[in-house]
């Protein structure tokens, strides 16, 4: 199972509901989440993580396969891909960076190359909250 870190920035919509909320997690599937719902992580924190830094911040929540895993969404962040370039550099990972758009932490995992490995949220996870 590799270790893969998904950085961007986050955010949990149980508002406009396109997706479902939550989803179940796949076979051989881990998320590690760093934040609760509502919190932000910040750039350094998310550098001490992917450079396995023995002061980095542990997760909040590790949800393995075949449990419920809140639906998060990842949004583009262009502005921080050389810090993320740099991290994942320094510490060896494997990443994503999402450039453009948002995409669902569940759409990641219909991927072959996402699902049935360890993923790291290195977003927020900010409650998205929009006027009806």
């Amino acid at each position: 199972m590799a270790d893969i870190y998904l950085c961007g920035h986050g955010g949990w919509d149980t508002i406009r509901q396109q997706a479902a909320v939550f989803f179940t997690l796949p076979a051989s599937t881990q998320v590690k989440i760093y934040t609760e719902i509502g919190e932000e992580l910040s750039l350094g924190e998310a550098g001490d993580i992917m450079t396995k830094d023995a002061n980095a911040k542990d997760p909040v929540r590790t949800i393995t396969a075949f449990r419920s895993c809140p639906n998060l969404t990842l949004y583009k962040c262009p502005e921080f891909k050389a810090h993320f370039d740099s991290f994942a550099q320094q510490g060896g990972c494997t990443y994503h960076v999402q450039m453009v758009g948002e995409m669902k932490l569940s759409e990641f995992l219909k991927s072959k190359h996402y699902a049935g490995n360890t993923i790291h949220w290195m977003a927020c996870g900010s409650r998205m909250l929009y006027e009806t």
